[in-house]
């Protein structure tokens, strides 16, 4: 499985892999949109974690939800947004308040289950 980790903070990426080291599952981490997008484009990515922090995430999203129809996403975000993106409906995604949890990660990653 392909996991593409798009956050503010590398520190979670580099958590998530440590976790994940020897499994057959291979993160990826995007430093920018940009990045992101060349990823997805270039690897069959079966998961993303995106962090909303600014518009440019909100466009990452409508790019995943427009090519990528079937790849899972989790959506971090503070409790403001958290409910706006519940009301979208037709989305492949689940929202997951912050601060973040990397339990709640690994069974996203893992699982598809969240307790949100």
């Amino acid at each position: 499985m392909n996991v593409l980790i798009k956050t503010a903070s590398p520190f979670v990426a580099a958590e998530v892999k440590d976790s994940y080291g020897g499994s057959d599952t291979q993160i990826f981490y995007a430093v920018n949109t940009e990045h992101a997008i060349v990823i997805l484009n270039e690897n069959k990515i079966n998961k993303v974690i995106l962090e909303i922090a600014s518009i440019d995430e909100v466009n990452l999203l409508g790019h995943i939800n427009k090519y990528y129809k079937n790849t899972e996403t989790l959506i971090i975000t503070n409790s403001r947004f958290s409910e706006l993106f519940k009301i979208i409906k037709g989305s492949n995604f689940s929202v997951y308040k912050e601060p973040l949890n990397l339990n709640g990660l690994h069974n996203f990653i893992n699982k598809c289950e969240l307790n949100i």
